[in-house]
This record gives structure tokens, sequence and C-alpha cells, in this order.
């Protein structure tokens, strides 16, 4: 502190003494032509010194004035680091010293983002994915390389992202998450092109409004998928003919063979396993009919609590063999628009799987309630629960609890429930006790809108015991 008032003393006592400095020469000039008797010339002496001593001051001080002004409007930095090193005479000195030293970390901020942009642009440049930086007017700011490869190679920046992409319900996308905020994805094909993109519209800034649209081309996804799809839809329905024969040849030598127990015995075994089989060409069947529908639904207005019953009444015998109660409470939750058939079939998985998993004795609840969103339906049991490291992969293909796969079922069932519940915009979720049971739930928004005629899909049947 001491220091501090020191310096700042001793920087006005030097402009103090440059001003008065021509003063106090003539003065001494006076004072000297006294002396001698030669006041006079004294006088002109003096008076001359003062003038030429007043000049040169007032030259620096406009010298320095003039470099600070530079130094601030950034038009001269040659000698800035030269400058940050002054010693600090006057207040005109320490002021030229501070915005000189400013001058200089500027400076490095700037070559330091400049590096950091220049590193950026090269990454961004070598994506494969395009990348495009979208203002509130709609135009594009910035595209890497790959944006403007997707696009015949011309640089979109500066035209509007609909001249760009050429596709409306992407530039509605577009609008809408400058508008709310929230994030959009939109899958469209390349104007006179074959390609699939997939856009993902993030908004970046909010005043002003400004989106990141990100674009991937999934043309070769897409018809890996395709082959995936069509692949498994073949060999299924290759598999059923040959499943149906050995199905229909088993049951025939177990009554052919009905009094050999040794037989009997095998041939029981593999009619489980042709069961086991059928199963699994079923559901894989179910799979990839959802998938080929593209979410499209037979919609109409169901009562849920009429829907909760219809399939209570239906799984009752098979709850009965395994002495399980079967329950549904009377709870009205109102009406919802829905495809019956799908969310008939969803249901039973969920209460197939639940009733299978339950032991001798145990109880079974399904039922609907009002939500915010909608309805939520339930099935809640009494069975063997599901350890929670696995509570996040049950909605998963092929995914079973029970790591020697020895347990009833394919793995598909609750994988067909979450893609039924999905393409009725709905959630699925799962609470589960180990030894204390479990709760499987989906919710069904209230209303999806327009209803859409579609053919029958496919008979919803049980699985197999």
């Amino acid at each position: 502190m001491v220091s501090a008032i020191g310096s700042r003393a001793r920087s006005v006592r030097g402009l103090y003494a440059q001003h008065l400095l021509p003063v106090i020469v003539t003065l001494g000039g006076l004072v000297t032509g006294a002396l001698l008797e030669t006041v006079m010339w004294g006088a002109i002496l003096g008076g001359a010194f003062g003038i030429l001593l007043a000049g040169w001051l007032a030259s620096r001080t406009i010298r320095r004035l003039e470099w600070l002004e530079r130094l601030a409007r950034k038009t001269d930095t040659s000698d800035i680091d030269a400058v940050a090193m002054l010693d600090a005479h006057d207040q005109i000195d320490h002021a030229l010293r501070t915005v000189a030293q400013q001058a200089v970390n500027e400076n490095r901020l700037r070559q330091a983002d400049s590096l950091l942009m220049t590193q950026q642009t090269q990454v961004l440049d070598r994506m494969h994915d395009g990348l495009m930086r979208v203002a509130e007017d709609g135009r594009v700011t910035y595209a890497n390389v790959a944006a403007s490869s997707l696009f015949g190679g011309r640089n979109p920046s500066g035209r509007t992202f609909m001249s760009v992409t050429r596709d409306h319900e992407l530039n509605r996308a577009l609008r809408l998450c400058l508008e709310i905020g929230e994030e959009q994805q939109h899958t469209f094909e390349v104007a006179g092109e074959s390609r699939l993109m997939n856009a993902v519209v993030i908004r970046i800034s909010a005043r002003p409004a400004e989106a990141l649209v990100m674009l991937r081309d999934i043309t070769e996804v897409n018809r890996l998928q395709n082959l995936r799809r069509d692949f498994v839809s073949n060999v299924s329905h290759e598999l059923r003919t040959p499943l149906s024969t050995i199905k229909i040849l088993t049951e025939t030598l177990l009554d052919i063979r009905e009094d050999d127990q040794e037989a009997g015995g095998f041939l029981r075994k593999i009619d489980g396993e042709v069961d086991s089989m059928t199963a699994l060409v079923r559901d894989l069947l179910d799979l990839t009919r959802l998938e080929t529908m593209g979410g499209r639904l037979a919609l109409r207005e169901i009562e849920a609590g009429m829907l909760v019953r219809d399939v209570c009444d239906r799984m009752r015998p098979l709850a009965q063999r395994h002495d399980v109660t079967l329950s549904t409470p009377s709870d009205d939750a109102g009406a919802i628009v829905g495809d019956e058939r799908r969310l008939h079939q969803a249901l039973i998985n969920l209460i197939t799987n639940a009733i299978v998993h339950t032991p001798a004795g145990g109880s079974v609840v399904v039922g609907a309630r009002r939500a915010t969103e909608g309805v939520t339906f339930f099935v809640r049991d009494t069975g063997t629960g599901i350890p929670p490291e696995d509570l996040p992969r049950i909605w998963e293909r092929f995914f079973k609890t029970d790591k020697a796969r020895s347990g009833p079922g394919t793995g598909l069932g609750l994988a067909i429930v979450k893609h039924i519940v999905q393409a009725h915009a709905g959630s699925v979720s799962a609470v589960s006790e180990i030894g204390e049971g479990s709760e499987f739930s989906f919710v069904i928004p209230a209303n999806l809108g327009p209803v859409a005629k579609l053919p029958p899909l496919y008979e919803t049947s049980v699985a197999p015991n």
C-alpha cells in the first residue's frame, strides 16, 4: 500500500515538474541576469530556453498521447512489448504502459483463440458427419466440409437453410427448435439422390437464437437394417413349415408309442423344444412386422378398463394352471386412442411373463390408472423379482435374467412390448425387488391425433407353457 502511494506521488510529482520546469528555467535566467547586472539578456536567454524546453515537453507529451491512442485503437502494435516494459515516470507513461500491457494480453488471447479455432476447424472438417450453424433468420453461418459435400459440394455458408436442404419438414423442425429450444430429429432423403439422412437440431443460443444441425448419412445403416429384417423374416417363415411338420410327427409318434415310457419321454422332450422354437419364430416375426410397419397404428378409441378386463379373462386359465391368483381393480381410467390389437398383445406378454415367474400361491394384479399424460397400464406380481443390475436391460431383445437361459420364454416378449408402446408415443418402466415381486408399466397418451385405418396386422396368441 505504501509503495503504491509512493509510486503515485512520484508520478504526480514528475508531471507537475514537467509543467513547472519551463517557468523555473525562465526565472533562473532572470535571477542570473540580475546577478550579472544584465537583466534583459538573462530574461531573453531564460525565456528562450524556457520556450524550447516547453516545446520539447509538449511534443513529447503529444507523441506519447498519440501512441496511447493508437494502442487503444489497436492500430499500432509494432513496439507493444517494448512499451509494456517502459518505466512509468509520470501519469502518461503509467497509462501508456497499462494500455500496452493490456494490449499484450489481448494479443496473446487472440493468438490462442485463433490457434484453437484453427484446430477446431481442422477437426470439424475431418468429420464424416455434417455440421451447420444456423442463425435466427434461417441463414447458415458455418458449415464444415462434410455438410458441403452432402449438398452438392457448394459451401452452404451465407445461404438460407431451406435453399440448402430443400426439405420443408426439416426446415419446420429447425424453426421449432429455435422457438421452443427443444431438440428435434428428422429423417429425410437428399433431393435428387437416394441417400437417407438423419438430422438432429439443437439450439445453442437463445438470444439471439442459433441452432446447430448435425447431419448423418444413414443410407448404409438403413440398408443393413432392411437386410437384417428381411433375413429374420425369411428365416422365420422358412422355419414355420418344418417346425409344424416336426410337431405333427411328434404328436403322432406319441399316440403310436403311448405304452413305451422311454420313447415317450424323448418324444415329449422333442415336443417341448418344438414349442419353444415355434414361440421364438412367432416372436421374431412379430418384432419384424412391428419394425416394418414403421409405427403405423390402426387407431380407435378404447376404454382402458374394458381392455384390461378382456385380457385378464383370456389369461385367467393360464393363471389357474400355474396356481396364481389373477385380479384386476375396478378403477375407471377413462378412454385412450390406440391400436387395440397391439395393446392387447402388450398386456398379454406382460401378464404371461408375470404368471410364469410367480411361484404357486402367488398373485398377479393387472390394472389401469389415470396419469397426467394419459393412462398407465400396470402388471404387478409377487414373483421372484429382478436383480437391480438387470433392470436397465430387461427391455432388450433376447435378454434373460436367467444367465443359464434355462427358464421359459424367448427373451423377446418385453422387447415387443417396448416397440408397441413406443409406436403409441408412450414409455415403459419397471420396478422390482428380489423376493418381493415386480411391477411392469407403460403409459399411453390419451390422444394420438387422427385415426389411421390399417389392415389387420397379425393375431395375438398366448405363449406356450
